[in-house]
């Protein structure tokens, strides 16, 4: 996904050194954001309005979440394409409500998940649908794996392949026979044909992260959530040939660190190695204090819950915020600052083999909403008389220190190209 330089664009220059040595190396280098073309949030008002997602060729897709909206491409310069994709209820619009986009790996099709008509739409490069992929009934067993895995009414597909097989995460489990193979303590990602069949398991994560379910008889269900829990995080590329996972550090050996491991398609690993954050100590007098608080439910025990409670609990704290993974594999891994006071979020570059490329920042005010190796899209808010919008900036090497650091300047943001 490398994509073409931009010309005559200032350049937001943030050295950090928050994120520390990696592996006992040397601190990573610091990486410059040059700003390129914005892109008009005609349909946006926040990140959690737009689906962004970076192509082949430097190419992106902005999906609106709205009703009524659309759904648009730009290349790699911010020209839009002449096509779009109208969304919701009019019946006009073949999409009802894009969840996720993403392309199917060594091709220009796009796909695009529609939960609200239940289908996966596939789309040519000229932006003509070609076909769709109706949900199927159940996701379920081949009669040979029918002790393995049980049956799902329903699924959340995270990535499509040439085959029509995608990879999902499945949902509302139906137990039928007894499956003694099947762990039901964590969740799964499976590979499923496009009739539903279930094909191989890929990974699976943390089933309850962040809390503890204390249930008993008759009594319903009472859940404790954990404020400060370290939480394994995943995200795919979009072409779902990279699935990448992130685990904070929880005990004091691996304190300051997270683990960052790479599957490929078939669940093989591609890489598994740990990276230092700040290794700041969590107040142990605000961990006993919320263990204290927490008392027996049901069977369970206020001891049993307490230990089920602490066993999530870092001896540090974890400065990790998200993730995000890019179609050429790389990955972006997002923390916020050690001070309250910081103007600026620090990000750990990695290549799609986990070598380090570099640490980044955005301002505080901005989201990151897709990534490669060279490039960022993040949402800008809207600000006074300006709108809201997508920035984006390409990585480069810092060769000199910083100037400044901090938001972008208006006068900055003016000398932007149009898009």
């Amino acid at each position: 996904m490398p994509t073409p330089s931009l010309l005559l664009s200032p350049i937001l220059t943030l050295a950090l050194s928050a994120a520390g040595a990696v592996g006992g190396a040397q601190s990573p280098r610091p990486l410059s954001l040059v700003a390129g073309p914005r892109i008009e949030a005609r349909q946006m008002v926040s990140a959690r309005d737009i689906i962004v997602a970076g192509g082949p060729d430097g190419r992106i897709v902005v999906a609106g979440r709205a009703a009524n909206g659309e759904i648009r491409g730009y290349d790699s310069a911010g020209t839009m394409s002449p096509w779009k994709l109208a969304v919701g209820r009019a019946d006009s619009a073949e999409i009802m409500y894009p969840s996720r986009v993403g392309w199917i790996a060594g091709t220009t099709t796009m796909w695009i998940n529609d939960p609200g008509y239940r289908q996966i739409v596939l789309v040519d490069g000229r932006g003509r649908i070609s076909k769709s992929i109706e949900y199927p009934s159940w996701v379920h067993p081949h009669w040979a794996d029918r002790r393995a895995y049980p049956v799902f009414a329903s699924m959340e597909p995270m990535a499509v392949y040439a085959d029509s097989s995608m990879l999902v995460l499945p949902l509302r489990e139906r137990s039928f026979i007894d499956t003694p193979r099947y762990d039901h303590s964590v969740q799964h990602l499976l590979r499923v044909s496009r009739s539903g069949a279930i094909e191989r398991a890929v990974a699976t994560l943390p089933l309850e992260q962040g809390r503890v379910v204390a249930r008993g008889s008759g009594a319903g269900e009472r859940i404790i959530n954990i404020p400060f829990a370290g939480k394994t995080i995943f995200a795919p590329s979009n072409d779902g040939m990279q699935l990448v996972f992130l685990s904070p550090g929880l005990t004091v050996a691996d304190s300051g660190t997270f683990l960052v491991t790479a599957l490929d398609e078939h669940g093989d690993t591609v890489f598994s190695r740990r990276y230092a954050q700040p290794a700041v100590r969590l107040p142990r007098e605000t961990v006993d204090r919320f263990l204290g608080n927490i008392r027996g439910f049901g069977s369970s025990s206020a001891e049993q819950l307490r230990a089920a409670a602490a066993a999530q609990i870092p001896q540090f704290r974890s400065f990790v915020t998200g993730l995000l993974v890019g179609h050429d594999h790389s990955t972006w891994v997002f923390m916020r600052p050690v001070q309250d006071t910081a103007r600026v979020r620090t990000a750990l570059v990695l290549d799609a083999h986990g070598g380090v490329v570099g640490t980044a920042a955005l301002p505080i005010g901005e989201t990151a909403v897709a990534v490669d190796r060279d490039h960022l899209w993040a949402m800008e808010p809207a600000s006074g008389t300006t709108t809201a919008g997508l920035v984006r900036y390409t990585v480069v090497p810092t060769t000199a220190p910083p100037a400044r650091s901090g938001s972008v300047s208006a006068a900055s943001r003016r000398s932007r190209p149009p898009a």
